[in-house]
């Protein structure tokens, strides 16, 4: 991650937004493993500081700087995806039918068969929407003391699932710790003047996203 600062910092770029990866797909089958959510706040502090050194705006979903929300993503506000299977999904990690988490994101899907009109027949299950829209804050009751939860919104509602005996409003502790560290350390340099905000009339039209850990 600090080398995709400094490749930044050569060509230019003023803003830099990094992510952890999601393993999904043919990723998991192959046993591919997300990475650790620690090591990722810390190298996220650090691209933080070294961007800071070089006038350059990093962030991440965990960053201090986002805008506040209620949730996570676009699965509580019913964003259809439609794979090319024809289904429907809210989750742009859940694509697959055999998913085990595809009877809860999957919230309809695209027929062969055709109205009157000769558009493809969408079916979507309004009971589906409908759970899936209350996967907000004032829902999770873990969230209800926690300064950073308009920030966070819960984070995101796959990996809730996919913890031991979880469900839509059970929390990835490890993404709640990773936000608080990544917060703690931000407020402080920014307490200690070690950063400052970057002016908005330094960013360039162009971002790079990295989504390394």
């Amino acid at each position: 991650m600090v080398g995709t600062v400094e490749m930044a910092r050569e060509h230019g770029i003023r803003r830099i937004q990094f992510g952890p990866i999601e393993i999904t797909g043919r990723a998991k089958k192959a046993g591919v493993v997300n990475p650790d959510m620690k090591v990722f706040a810390k190298n996220l502090i650090d691209c933080v500081r070294l961007g800071a050194k070089y006038g350059i705006e990093v962030s991440g979903p965990i960053s201090p700087d986002l805008p506040l929300r209620d949730s996570y993503c676009g699965v509580a506000g019913g964003q259809p995806i439609v794979t090319p299977e024809g289904h429907i999904t809210t989750c742009v990690e859940v694509l697959e039918e055999d998913d085990p988490l595809a009877e809860t994101f999957f919230i309809g899907s695209v027929q062969e068969k055709e109205e009157a009109d000769g558009k493809p027949l969408v079916q979507i299950s309004d009971q589906q929407l409908d759970r899936l829209s209350k996967r907000r804050i004032q829902y999770i009751p873990n969230c209800d003391a926690c300064f950073l939860k308009r920030q966070c919104a819960g984070g995101c509602p796959a990996q809730s699932l996919r913890q031991e005996n979880g469900n839509l409003y059970t929390l990835d502790e490890s993404w709640c710790d990773a936000m608080r560290q990544v917060n703690e350390a931000t407020i402080r340099m920014r307490v200690d003047a070690e950063i400052q905000p970057i002016a908005p009339s330094t960013r360039s039209e162009f971002a790079f996203t990295d989504h390394s850990s």
